[in-house]
């Protein structure tokens, strides 16, 4: 249309429209569009008196829900978030305005972040007309920073971690045909001596020097070709010409489209380990060659109680070859070796050679570690072996096995001539014995008749017991505690009689007799063992000339199956080294000859508690006292009534 003009001053000509109703309609659809929602309450916060359509999306509520009292939309506040929003609303009516964020429960379970701003509409007068707000949904923004924050975090933790290993690690930048490196960790530098700084832009076979001829880098080469990872052990050298093992790992970085664009490699100096290894792999080697050559025979253990290792003298000796044993357990090599020995003799399993303490808190010995026992082979050929175990730490074990077969031989016909001439030669000192004491009834100057004859009764009597003594080991010997008389019997009057017999001349003292009400019934020859009681309180008087108690009490194990006799005194004592020869013939821990005696004694001892099943235990401070302890098995079952 051509353009109108009007005069001066006129007015425009006025269009007949409701302004209101078009003000409120765009309104409405304003708010429809608007994705926050928008409120109004009274000023005292108690009635809603508007919210946007929004609000419906936003707290998955339908429209008319949202009347009567705010408290709808409070109650929907996470709960520990509640006490800000109590907070800010104190600030809104002192202040006048407030924000604060918080989080919303949804009736389908999840959760939304809002924004509320909130203040208050005053009239003219300055009274509160009513309570406008608007609450944003930043639930994606607030996701997104704590997943930025997350990988920011991430980032700084492996940064941290890369300085803090001990390892080396390394990047090269594999869009580079040089293959330069573009970073090294602390580890790195440390390791190789070399700076971050000296070793970037160069290439990693520097760290081989001269040494490029090892079948590990062309293994990384290889790898690297084919764009995959690789672990190998190669001679590296550091920056002062010092070379050390390295053991690395290489892993490819490939970009969106699997291309290699960088390899991460991670160094581990293992110089020790491989110089300790190679002092194990010597070791063993002359170990090996030892024990090959060695003529006792070795049988190893695992952790697991398997047969590791025998050498050559083993397989000599007992006709089991590496084949047969090796890899079984000890049961079955136990079955194994039990069928070439004389089955009518007895065999102690391995499992009796455990370590356990006596239950003495005095009594450092224990139960069968070390103890050498006795075996008796038929196959291949006849032999005696003595056998003994040694413990490793971990659960392993040694077995150690002597061929005594010549030794044994060489026993066997000294006791045969001990017997033979003890028995040619009771007969006459029984009769000198016997004449002296005639002689003591005859008239001479009494002094001198009293001192001769004494003498003679005195030493016919020792040559008696020594004749005595031998003679019942010879016996023990050659019967194998055939001819006792075994049987299980309560310990008691054993142990009383023994004590009640016991008669030491010219010695005041008694023996300090401390037995439980109860006591075990065990499997014993009674009379061997009230002989073996007696040499022991015997010993007990004799080496302890200066007086001094003497004790018998009695000891149990921890687990209960073995009950100890033990026999204590504070006399004269031995040393270590004689302590470790108490049990051999004849020996005596004094050899002054002041104090009397066969050195046959403990020999006896431990004869006869060995045919019982049972064991003897010494323990002995010089200048102090001893203790022997007699450990019996105890019966099945079996005990004494009080």
């Amino acid at each position: 249309m051509p353009n109108q003009t009007t005069a001066a001053g006129a007015q425009p000509p006025k269009v007949a429209v409701t302004t209101q109703s078009l003000s409120s309609e765009h309104l409405q659809s304003v708010l429809d569009s608007i994705r926050d929602v928008i409120y109004s309450v009274t000023p005292d916060g108690e009635q809603i008196l508007y919210v946007s359509p929004s609000a419906a999306k936003v707290y998955e509520m339908n429209l008319d829900e949202f009347t009567g009292s705010p408290k709808v939309w409070f109650n929907r506040i996470h709960e520990e978030d509640r006490e800000r929003v109590r907070l800010s609303l104190q600030a809104l009516f002192a202040e006048g305005q407030c924000e604060s964020t918080y989080r919303i429960e949804l009736p389908s379970g999840g959760m939304r972040w809002l924004r509320d701003r909130m203040q208050i509409v005053r009239d003219a007068q300055g009274e509160p007309l009513r309570i406008d707000g608007i609450a944003s949904d930043i639930t994606e923004q607030v996701l997104a920073d704590m997943a930025r924050e997350m990988a920011e975090g991430t980032v700084r933790l492996k940064d941290r971690a890369l300085e803090s290993t001990q390892n080396g690690v390394v990047v090269t930048d594999m869009a580079n045909p040089f293959q330069p490196i573009i970073y090294v960790n602390p580890g790195f530098e440390r390791i190789t001596g070399w700076q971050a700084a000296d070793v970037y832009g160069m290439n990693c076979g520097f760290l081989q020097g001269d040494d490029r001829d090892q079948e590990a880098i062309g293994q990384l080469r290889e790898a690297v070709r084919e764009g995959r990872e690789c672990q190998v052990i190669v001679r590296n050298y550091r920056k002062d010409g010092s070379m050390f093992w390295n053991e690395l790992s290489i892993s490819p970085v490939r970009d969106a489209d699997g291309r290699v664009t960088h390899y991460v490699g991670v160094q581990n100096d293992i110089t020790e380990r491989i110089r300790q290894e190679e002092e194990l792999q010597d070791r063993t080697e002359r170990l090996d060659a030892i024990f090959s050559l060695s003529p006792d025979g070795f049988v190893s253990f695992d952790r697991e109680g398997r047969v590791a290792y025998i050498n050559p003298a083993f397989t000599r000796m007992t006709g089991l070859t590496p084949q047969a044993v090796v890899g079984r357990r000890e049961r079955l090599f136990d079955e194994l070796l039990r069928d070439r020995c004389d089955p009518k003799l007895p065999y102690f399993e391995l499992g009796c050679f455990e370590t356990q303490k006596d239950g003495d808190a005095n009594d450092d010995d224990t139960a069968c570690n070390g103890k050498t026992d006795t075996l008796h082979l038929l196959r291949p050929e006849r032999r005696v072996l003595t056998r003994s175990v040694r413990r490793g730490e971990g659960g392993s074990k040694v077995l150690y096995i002597r061929d005594v077969t010549r030794e044994t031989e060489v026993d066997r016909m000294k006791s045969e001539f001990l017997s033979t001439a003890a028995h040619e030669l009771r007969t006459p000192m029984a009769s000198v014995f016997g004449f002296s004491e005639l002689l003591l009834k005859r008239d001479y100057d009494e002094k001198t008749r009293r001192d001769l004859l004494s003498t003679i009764h005195r030493q016919a009597g020792t040559l008696i017991h020594l004749l005595n003594e031998l003679l019942d080991l010879a016996r023990i010997e050659a019967r194998q505690g055939k001819d006792f008389k075994i049987a299980v019997q309560p310990l008691r009057p054993v142990i009383e009689g023994t004590v009640a017999a016991l008669l030491v001349p010219n010695d005041p003292r008694k023996v300090t007799l401390d037995l439980p009400e109860t006591l075990p019934h065990c499997a014993v020859d009674a009379e061997k063992l009230q002989q073996a009681l007696t040499n022991l309180l015997s010993n007990a008087y004799k080496y302890s000339p200066g007086g001094g108690e003497i004790r018998l009490d009695t000891l149990t194990s921890t687990d209960g199956r073995q009950f100890g006799i033990r026999v204590t005194d504070h006399g004269i004592g031995m040393t270590p080294e004689q302590l470790a020869r108490c049990f051999e013939r004849f020996y005596r821990a004094d050899a002054s000859g002041n104090i009397p005696g066969t050195g046959l004694g403990l020999v006896l001892v431990k004869e006869i508690v060995e045919i019982f099943g049972g064991r003897i235990t010494i323990a002995s401070n010089f200048g102090e006292g001893s203790s022997a302890v007699i450990w019996l098995n105890v019966a099945e079952a079996s005990a004494e009534a009080a």
